[in-house]
């Protein structure tokens, strides 16, 4: 088993631990078997990144054995490691509690996973509220009297609502995409793709969105096409870009270059 999986009898002493188990607690077999009486939840304690808070939750599956409970508890380590530690009572044939057992997993990427999902939530429902408020301004700003505007200045605030528009989508599609992912329905729709092509139109609405940062692409005149799903392809480079405008500072260039082989595109 990948889980460690520990066995106590009423009194809380170990009648049985897996190698899992004992690796997870960090001790060995001998460690946990051959002191009079093993304290688990002592063991749990020491490896808590937060005491404090852990001793509350262990305190909460230590105090009612007949109940099967569960608690997640981030351990001190070089990294942060989380591990889920359930206990589910155990009981003989007629029905008589015998003990407990203990489910110890390793959960660290499962949280990293929902703690990532929760990032990207965010900054997609904080990446809503720019383009809102300049499609709004501008639609504000020409109902209040379209009369007045010159041609140009009207171009303009409509060109601003149509690259907004854009924006919004792709934020929709980013909040979309996690749903179906967490769902597991995300699919991928292949087809031959020309990168070069894709890159000179996004860096082009960069320059567009990004005025006071300088973009510069660099590709060779011809390359081969990929087989890939080109809305993917798409939201990465534009995620990769935003990265880039966002962290570097204003007047400064953003280089794309992308390098063709017999073998790869490497961008």
């Amino acid at each position: 088993m990948r889980s460690g999986l520990i066995l106590l009898d009423r009194q809380e002493q170990v009648t049985y631990s897996n190698p899992s188990a004992q690796r997870l607690l960090g001790i060995s077999p001998s460690d946990m078997l051959a002191q009079p009486l093993f304290d688990v939840r002592q063991q749990l304690l020491s490896l808590a990144a937060h005491p404090t808070g852990a001793h509350a939750e262990l305190d909460r599956l230590w105090l009612h054995p007949q109940e099967e409970q569960a608690a997640e508890l981030a351990l001190s380590d070089a990294a942060v490691r989380w591990l889920r530690v359930q206990s589910f009572p155990v009981h003989d044939q007629p029905g008589n509690l015998l003990g407990r057992g203990v489910l110890l997993d390793d959960i660290t990427l499962e949280r990293a996973s929902l703690q990532s999902r929760s990032e990207t939530l965010a900054l997609a429902a904080n990446e809503l509220k720019t383009p809102l408020a300049i499609i709004k301004g501008c639609a504000t700003t020409l109902l209040g009297n379209s009369l007045r505007w010159e041609p140009a200045m009207l171009r303009e605030m409509l060109q601003m609502i149509d690259t907004h528009t854009d924006r919004l989508h792709d934020v929709l599609n980013t909040l979309l995409d996690v749903w179906r992912l967490d769902a597991g329905v995300q699919q991928l729709r292949y087809s031959e793709v020309r990168l070069s092509e894709m890159l000179e139109q996004l860096v082009e609405r960069w320059r567009k969105n990004a005025p006071r940062h300088t973009f510069i692409l660099r590709m060779a005149k011809k390359t081969q096409t990929i087989r890939c799903d080109a809305l993917r392809i798409e939201q990465t480079i534009n995620q990769l870009l935003n990265n880039a405008v966002i962290y570097s500072q204003v007047g400064s260039s953003i280089n794309i270059r992308l390098e063709n082989s017999a073998s790869e595109l490497r961008l």
